[in-house]
C-alpha cells in the first residue's frame, strides 16, 4: 500500500468519466464542470503538465458560462461548490498557461457564487462550514477585496460556533466527514495547523479514529446513504492526521479503508465516483 496505490485509484476511476466530460468542456450548456475542473487541476498539481492546467481552466470557463449565459443563469449556488472551486484554482493559479483574463474570470466566478448563494447558514455543521471555509480562504487569496470584511465576519461566526465545543452538531457519519474536510481545508489553507494540537480538537479527531471497524469501514449512523458511505473522504483525512500527529494508527486505518473499498470499485462506481474526496 503506497502513494501510487492512491494515484492509480484516482486515475482509474476518473478515466471512466473523463471522455464524457471532455466532450462538453467549456460549454455553456453543461452542468457540473466544476468536478472535472478539479480533477484536471489535481493532475496538474501532480504532474505539472500544462495541458492539464489549460483543461482545468476550460472547465472553469464552462462553469462560469453555464451560470451567466446558459441554463444556470438563474441558479442558486450551494455550500458544496465554493471549496471545490477553490481547490481547483489554488492548484493551478501559478501555472504559466493562465492569462490575466483567466485570473479575472475566476475572481468574477467566486464573486458570482457568493452573489448567488443559496443561503449562509450558521452552526457547527457541514453546510455552514463549507461556505465559511470558502469565504475565509477568499480573504487570503484576494487580500484587498472590498468583500473581505463581510466574509471575515461570517467565517468567524461559524468558526466560533464549532470552536466553543470543539465538536460538530452532526449526527451522521458522512456529514461529520464532510464537516471535518472543510475544517481541515480551512486549517491548511490558512496555515493554522497548531489548531490540531488543541486538546479538545485532538480528542474529536481520535474519536473519529476509534469509529473505524477493523475490516476497514466506518459504520454508518444518522442521516446516511448506507454502508461505506464516504471512504475517500476518511482516507484523505486520516492520512492528514497521520502526518500531523505522527501516529501510525491513522495511516493503518486509511490503508484498511482503501483495501476494503478498492476491490468493490465497480460497485462503488455505480453508486457514485468516490475518488473526488481522495484527492
Amino acid at each position: 500500500m503506497t502513494r501510487e496505490s492512491y494515484m492509480d485509484w484516482i486515475a482509474r476511476t476518473y478515466a471512466k468519466g473523463r471522455q464524457a466530460a471532455w466532450q462538453n468542456a467549456g460549454s455553456a450548456t453543461a452542468k457540473y464542470q466544476n468536478n472535472a475542473a478539479r480533477h484536471e487541476a489535481f493532475w496538474y498539481r501532480v504532474t505539472r503538465d500544462e495541458t492539464r492546467a489549460k483543461m482545468a481552466m476550460t472547465f472553469m470557463r464552462g462553469v462560469y458560462a453555464y451560470l451567466t449565459e446558459g441554463p444556470g443563469k438563474e441558479d442558486k449556488v450551494g455550500f458544496n461548490i465554493i471549496c471545490l472551486a477553490l481547490d481547483a484554482y489554488l492548484w493551478i493559479k501559478d501555472s504559466t498557461s493562465l492569462t490575466a483574463e483567466d485570473h479575472k474570470l475566476v475572481h468574477d466566478w467566486f464573486n458570482l457564487m457568493e452573489d448567488r448563494n443559496a443561503g449562509y447558514e450558521v452552526g457547527a455543521m457541514n453546510r455552514s462550514t463549507g461556505w465559511a471555509t470558502g469565504r475565509i480562504i477568499l480573504t487570503k487569496l484576494y487580500p484587498d477585496d472590498p468583500r473581505n470584511a463581510d466574509r471575515m465576519k461570517y467565517a468567524e461566526l461559524v468558526w466560533n460556533d464549532w470552536w466553543q465545543n470543539r465538536d460538530t452538531d452532526e449526527n451522521a457519519e458522512g456529514y461529520n466527514a464532510l464537516c471535518f474536510t472543510y475544517l481541515a481545508f480551512w486549517i491548511g489553507a490558512m496555515e493554522q495547523e497548531d489548531k490540531y494540537q488543541d486538546p479538545a480538537v485532538k480528542a474529536l479527531i481520535y474519536r473519529f479514529l476509534s469509529q473505524v471497524a477493523p475490516n476497514g469501514v466506518v459504520p454508518f449512523y444518522g442521516d446516511e446513504c448506507g454502508w461505506n458511505n464516504a471512504p475517500g473522504t476518511w482516507i484523505a483525512l486520516f492520512e492528514t492526521c497521520a502526518r500531523v500527529y505522527r501516529d501510525g494508527r491513522f495511516k493503518w486505518v486509511a490503508h484498511r479503508l482503501y483495501e476494503y473499498t478498492a476491490p468493490q470499485e465497480e460497485q462503488m462506481w455505480q453508486w457514485g465516483n468516490i475518488n473526488n474526496s481522495t484527492m
